[in-house]
């Protein structure tokens, strides 16, 4: 299967959605949790796990948001990946986190995971995008400080969905709506492995999926049912 069949299914398709994981965004430099480099604090090393959990956000805010603003605040453009799929003008359900489906111009988007450009604040509870240091400033909320960074330690809540985290129910309940009606249900970059959305997937009649990805990992290889792709997006994908 190509490109141009693909699309030509999703076009035929009732109700399509495509879901992603962090395959799609390695192409725009994003790294998984699994590379991403950790931090010190106090003289104990801390790995990206440990750091994206609930007990570290509530113990160091200033580290995490220090941290935060090195891994997912970098100049970071949708890819080539991200452009395809707001093509097709249809829903995405991702778990990634960094928000390049929005900038790429897909319209109906279900973050599962959380958003790592956006922080809540808890005096007003309004969305503060961390993208822009005055908007930062703007919830302030008296706090004498022209540093964004205490701020956002001081009354800010993450729109990460942490370890330890709930998944929003609002999401939980759309991306079950999503996913039990629709009727072609493409995979991309993902590896199924992370519940309660592998879950979701998997649950579904293995004929309605698609499932693109550079390996075929266990997951996969124990749903034979499900059209496999095994393809570099590089090689798939035109620009």
């Amino acid at each position: 299967m190509n490109q141009k069949e693909l699309e030509g299914i999703i076009q035929k398709a009732r109700n399509p959605i495509i879901v992603t994981g962090a395959g799609v965004s390695t192409l725009s430099g994003v790294p998984d949790y699994t590379t991403m480099k950790g931090t010190k604090v106090g003289g104990r090393y801390f790995q990206a796990r440990q750091i994206l959990s609930r007990p570290f956000f509530q113990t160091y805010p200033r580290e995490f948001w220090r941290w935060h603003q090195q891994q997912f605040l970098q100049n970071l453009k949708p890819n080539k990946v991200h452009r395809w799929i707001a093509k097709q003008a249809i829903p995405v359900l991702t778990q990634n986190i960094d928000g390049l489906h929005r900038l790429a111009g897909s319209k109906a988007v279900i973050e599962f995971h959380g958003k790592a450009d956006k922080a809540l604040c808890q005096v007003c509870f309004g969305e503060i995008d961390l993208r822009d240091g005055q908007a930062v400033l703007e919830h302030s909320h008296g706090l004498l400080t022209t540093e964004p960074l205490h701020i956002l330690a001081d009354h800010a809540d993450t729109e990460i969905v942490l370890y330890g985290d709930a998944i929003k129910p609002a999401n939980l309940e759309l991306a079950v709506d999503w996913t039990e009606s629709s009727d072609c249900l493409l995979v991309i970059g993902s590896t199924l492995e992370v519940y309660p959305l592998a879950g979701l997937v998997l649950h579904q009649a293995p004929k309605k999926i698609i499932w693109i990805d550079k390996a075929k990992n266990g997951v996969a290889r124990s749903h034979p049912d499900i059209t496999f792709i095994q393809k570099d997006f590089r090689d798939f994908f035109d620009d």
